[in-house]
């Protein structure tokens, strides 16, 4: 009896480790080009934690007004394909970018329906009212969605788009 007893509770425990580890699998979206929620004004440090070495890091000035200019820290990720813009070694900006972005021949990002931009980037566009929404037909823009102060798609046509900025703040 006590073998059955040892043997059941050896099934069970392999029975919740294959379960935890499948939820863990379907967690991760391959249609999430990056939950951006968890990049919200997160440090270097941070930033470099999720995203491993940057390709490219480039300090430069941001000219805020005639007299005032703030240092910025761009890193760069995955051959360009995302942009993280830093001030005061926070993420204030996320820029990602589609191959078509630097080569006219490659494909663009695409979307179904509008609200595939947001699950793109992890946002649940329930989440989202219809009030933060703007589409002028060739850009489209999402303001205020919790911690991020805005999306915004510079130019799309039809179904398909190059860049998407995301910012954490009204810096840039």
């Amino acid at each position: 009896m006590k073998k059955v007893y040892v043997l059941l509770t050896g099934l069970l425990v392999l029975l919740v480790l294959a379960l935890s580890a499948c939820s863990a699998q379907e967690s991760k979206d391959p249609n999430v080009l990056l939950n951006v929620k968890e990049f919200n004004l997160i440090s270097s440090k941070k930033l470099l934690q999720k995203m491993g070495e940057p390709e490219k890091v480039e300090n430069w000035e941001y000219q805020k007004s005639e007299s005032e200019t703030l240092p910025m820290t761009t890193y760069t990720f995955q051959n360009n394909r995302f942009e993280f813009i830093l001030y005061d070694d926070k993420v204030q900006r996320i820029s990602i970018y589609a191959d078509s972005y630097n080569d006219f021949t490659a494909p663009s990002f695409s979307f179904n329906e509008k609200d595939d931009i947001l699950r793109a980037l992890g946002i649940d566009p329930a989440t989202v009212p219809e009030s933060s929404r703007i589409d002028t037909g060739q850009a489209l823009r999402y303001e205020s969605i919790g911690k991020i102060r805005y999306i915004w798609v510079p130019s799309y046509e039809g179904n398909s788009y190059d860049e998407i900025k995301i910012s954490f703040s009204d810096l840039l």
